[in-house]
């Protein structure tokens, strides 16, 4: 291993044993910019838009409230290019200083609402995603037990290819479930694999689309 890498796995392995150790403990500050931003969230929604944002009933607007949240983690396009399945790789997980609350009506999860720390203030960074959101809680639902509570899990997301996954540590060991099946990269949705094989299947497509789209010709008329 390259001796800067020696450097990054260190620091992913502080972020890592710092989020299990504080996933209960999130910022007063990140909570009441969740608040200020369910508020803003709920101007936005309307009865003629309800369901695009997840919802029911329009009633189900006013009622909505934030949910338990989930810490995030992102794996950049660029690192997981030059991802080497010899690597350690919690060197690809980066930030950290991100939540997602689910946003909840009728004790069913509708939407989410993700706030991030930028410079010193927390922002609100997205809203919305329905489709997604109800992974998330389906798949933890499914996952979560006396031994690996929810607090045990993070939010592990590859932006530019919109992936999704659930990650949870086991030892040293950085494990990931998908939310989703895709049969290319065999990920099965629910179906824990080592985050050393995702991302390793993950930068070989990311290569192969790179490589074919330096290669396919120009048709000229």
């Amino acid at each position: 291993m390259r001796p800067y890498k020696y450097i990054l796995v260190f620091a992913a392995i502080a972020l890592l044993i710092n989020y299990t150790s504080a996933q209960n403990q999130v910022p007063e500050e990140a909570l009441l910019t969740a608040e200020k931003g369910l508020a803003q969230f709920k101007n936005l929604v309307t009865e003629t838009n309800y369901k695009d944002f997840g919802f029911e009933t329009p009633e189900e607007i006013s009622k909505a409230v934030l949910g338990e949240p989930i810490r995030e983690f992102m794996v950049g396009l660029n690192e997981l290019k030059e991802y080497r399945p010899e690597d350690d790789p919690r060197i690809l997980l980066k930030d950290g200083d991100e939540y997602t609350y689910p946003v909840t009506a009728a004790n069913h999860v509708r939407a989410s609402l993700t706030v991030g720390k930028k410079g010193n203030r927390w922002k609100l960074v997205s809203f919305g995603s329905p489709y997604t959101s109800k992974l998330i809680a389906k798949t933890l639902e499914r996952r979560c037990t006396e031994r690996l509570p929810r607090s045990s899990y993070f939010i592990v997301k590859v932006p530019a290819l919109y992936y999704f996954f659930l990650g949870y540590r086991q030892g040293d060991r950085l494990l990931i479930i998908p939310l989703s099946d895709d049969r290319k990269l065999d990920f099965q949705a629910g179906r824990t694999i080592p985050s050393e094989r995702a991302f390793a299947l993950l930068s070989k497509s990311v290569s192969s689309k790179m490589k074919m789209r330096t290669t396919t010709p120009i048709l000229l008329d």
